[in-house]
């Protein structure tokens, strides 16, 4: 699968928020426990942010308890509760 930053980053963005909603937490919550400044998490979360830490990706990864290549995978907007398979 080949996939072009501009795409992963719009996915990431669209995830990232799904992600956080689904567990019923702010953004500065999620900032808070990710330990990352909250408008550097807003940047991810918009689709703002190009360049970030691994260390802030592993963290989210982490958290989320989910993989890159579902991180950055298009998701259905039809389906709902179903956001990295």
């Amino acid at each position: 699968m080949k996939i072009n930053i501009d795409t992963a980053i719009k996915n990431l963005a669209i995830n990232l928020k799904r992600l956080r909603k689904d567990k019923e937490i702010s953004q500065a919550k999620i900032s808070f426990k990710l330990d990352i400044e909250i408008c550097n998490y807003q940047k991810l979360e918009y689709g703002m942010s190009k360049h970030f830490r691994f260390s802030t990706l592993i963290k989210i990864l982490n958290y989320y308890n989910t993989t890159l290549q579902k991180l950055i995978k298009q998701v259905d907007l039809k389906k709902k509760g179903d956001h990295t398979d």
